[in-house]
């Protein structure tokens, strides 16, 4: 990478997040393969053409989903480039605000579910990624819509959460 590219780097984006990669836990997410190193890209115009497909993925936000009395989706607004061969990592915001139910009907998750599917038919798209700050009695909302959502994401499609601390392992089951 050049000097200017480092520069044009630094300046542009909004976050850098460096991971390590996606933890595998099952043969259909084995089969998906994502580069070491993922950059994040918020609600800014973006051009990252210049990054390399085989060292970087770009996570970007494809989406908010205010939690209203009706769910109010905002696709995102800004132009985000990448490479042809880029892997893509969609986000999707969820927003809690003072209109957002205290209880969600089985009709309200399946509506959010479906909307949140949607993303991962988007082009390079091969991960979806929810980002929401679910307090403890939003938890089975939570609970509820990844579990409708993964059967409606593509055969193979990576779902992951942001928030991954003890109380979101025992939310969907997991222990250690």
């Amino acid at each position: 990478m050049t000097a200017c590219h480092r520069i044009a780097l630094g300046l542009s984006l909004v976050f850098l997040i460096v991971l390590d990669g996606p933890n595998r836990t099952s043969a259909s997410d084995a089969a998906v393969h994502l580069p070491r190193l993922t950059l994040w890209a918020w609600e800014l115009p973006e051009s990252l053409t210049f990054l390399n497909s085989d060292e970087w993925a770009v996570a970007f936000l494809a989406e908010s989903v205010y939690l209203e009395e009706h769910p109010i989706v905002r696709p995102r607004m800004q132009p985000l480039r990448v490479g042809k061969g880029m892997t893509l990592i969609a986000v999707i915001r969820l927003e809690v605000t003072p209109r957002t139910p205290t209880t969600f009907d089985a009709s309200y998750i399946e509506t959010v579910a479906r909307e949140i599917a949607q993303s991962g038919d988007l082009p390079q798209v091969r991960a979806v990624q929810i980002d929401f700050d679910a307090t403890r009695s939003q938890r089975d909302f939570y609970r509820a819509l990844l579990a409708n959502l993964r059967p409606l994401l593509p055969p193979g499609m990576l779902l992951s959460i942001t928030r991954w601390d003890r109380g979101v392992r025992e939310m969907i089951g997991l222990r250690g």
